[in-house]
């Protein structure tokens, strides 16, 4: 019976080990292969315009949920589309992110100090769905939902 139950969570822990996620604690491991395929896949489907859902959670006074556009690589438009009683501040054009800022941010967490970070991926179009990066004094996360390509 032993046997058994050990065997079992075996392969329950064998199969949380997909390849569309990828932990960080500042080690350089197979978590480090799985953000540069992910990268890498993504960067060659050239995606330029699209847009997305975005929700931070973190330190800045941004937090919530908007509705990104991104035109040739570069944000064209940026909508609140959380909570309408919130009192966030608003997300600029300048200061609303693009996939290759969310893939920047976490690259600087694989190259800093004292930083971790845990991310997962879409299996279509390979950006990260999830993302939360911790550093000795603050943490932040990023989702993005509504992913689509123009």
């Amino acid at each position: 019976m032993k046997l058994l139950f050990t065997s079992l969570l075996g392969l329950i822990l064998l199969g949380c080990g997909s390849s569309d996620k990828a932990q960080n604690t500042n080690s350089s491991n197979a978590n480090d292969n799985v953000y540069k395929q992910n990268l890498s896949k993504w960067n060659d489907l050239n995606i330029t315009s699209y847009t997305f859902n975005y929700e931070y959670k973190g330190i800045f006074q941004t937090n919530g949920k908007w509705k990104i556009q991104v035109t040739n690589k570069k944000v064209s438009k940026v909508s609140y589309v959380g909570n309408a009683n919130s009192t966030n501040e608003s997300l600029s054009i300048e200061k609303a992110p693009t996939i290759d800022y969310i893939f920047k941010d976490m690259l600087d967490c694989y190259n800093g100090v004292s930083c971790s970070l845990e991310a997962k991926f879409d299996d279509n179009f390979f950006f990260p769905t999830y993302v939360y990066i911790s550093t000795s004094k603050d943490g932040w996360s990023y989702t993005i939902t509504d992913f689509k390509k123009q």
